[in-house]
């Protein structure tokens, strides 16, 4: 299973909103149940006024929850950003949206072991103890291998623990005279890694780039 979920959130602002002058996505989350529970952050800073050169900063955690099917295995669940954009409207509400990919396998087919009737294991110990014409030695493997047989049925419990994911993504605005190549050398990442979060095809000014934050220790 492969799915992009997607997102959109307006979030009103305290003041008018002139120009976003910086914005980073991040998210956290985890597998509850049958479910992706986690948050968005949203944070960064703007302008109130054109004019103006101060610059006030925001944050806003938009939490969010993906149902997963019941025939998901859960241990194989992966879930990252494949997309994310932004639009000012009304002067003072951010428009984010994002599409949120959600990788899984589905379960496999338990195979079922038969119960064993523990009256019909008993029965079948008396049948072999009232056999007079078999040897004492071979009744009493029988038995033992009954036995055996009912041990070997065990219920399996799966545990399935899970840790929580944390990505960081900032925006790039493409200015003139930028290319790919000086892009990703201003911003200490590689074409290919660049490629798997955008489409890089026909890139023009003022195109927004999303830059992943790669952890090179």
């Amino acid at each position: 299973m492969k799915n992009i979920i997607p997102y959109e959130k307006e979030i009103t602002f305290d003041t008018k909103i002139a120009e976003i002058t910086s914005i980073s996505l991040e998210y956290n989350a985890k597998v509850e149940g049958n479910a992706i529970v986690g948050e968005f952050v949203v944070s960064g800073d703007y302008k109130a006024h054109e004019v103006s050169v101060n610059k006030d900063n925001f944050k806003y955690n938009l939490p969010f929850t993906v149902e997963l099917g019941e025939n998901i295995d859960l241990e194989s669940v992966k879930h990252d950003i494949s997309d994310f954009t932004y639009d000012i409207i009304d002067n003072n509400k951010l428009r984010v949206k994002i599409d949120f990919l959600v990788e899984a396998n589905e379960k496999k087919e338990e195979e079922i072991i038969p119960e064993i009737n523990e009256d019909d294991l008993d029965e079948k110990i008396t049948e072999l103890l009232d056999d007079s014409l078999r040897d004492d030695n071979e009744v009493k493997e029988e038995i033992v291998e009954e036995k055996n047989n009912e041990n070997e049925i065990r219920v399996m419990s799966n545990i399935n623990e899970f840790t929580d994911t944390f990505v960081t993504y900032h925006i790039h605005i493409v200015k003139e005279e930028e290319t790919i190549e000086s892009i990703c050398q201003a911003e200490h990442i590689s074409k290919d890694i660049l490629m798997e979060y955008n489409e890089l095809t026909n890139v023009n000014v003022g195109d927004k780039i999303i830059i992943p934050e790669i952890d090179n220790e």
